[in-house]
């Protein structure tokens, strides 16, 4: 019912709040786009290393091969910082201090 009525449209296929999933299109598994990806940057699916260039399309993003395969450097993990760090400045309301 959520899904039909368009509730669940703002966090379905999004890691974080406006940082869209992205499929593979060509072997399958989702691409985590970072927060502050733009189109016309590129990024690498982590399982068959293809490169791609992102382009905006709405909400989200359409993944175009470049033809280029990622280096080992380039699949190589990052952590996206801009979603930790919101989530670190949001815990202090949390915290309580019993005495």
């Amino acid at each position: 019912m959520l899904a039909r009525r368009g509730v669940l449209d703002a966090i379905v296929r999004h890691s974080d709040e406006h940082v869209p999933l992205i499929e593979c299109p060509h072997c399958g598994p989702v691409i985590a786009v970072p927060r502050s990806a733009t189109s016309g940057d590129t990024i690498h699916c982590r399982v068959c290393a293809t490169e791609y260039r992102l382009h905006q399309n709405n909400e989200t993003f359409v993944a175009e091969p470049t033809g280029n395969r990622g280096s080992a450097e380039q699949l190589k993990p990052v952590a996206d910082g801009a979603p930790i760090n919101d989530l670190v400045k949001q815990v202090p309301r949390f915290l309580t201090i019993e005495n």
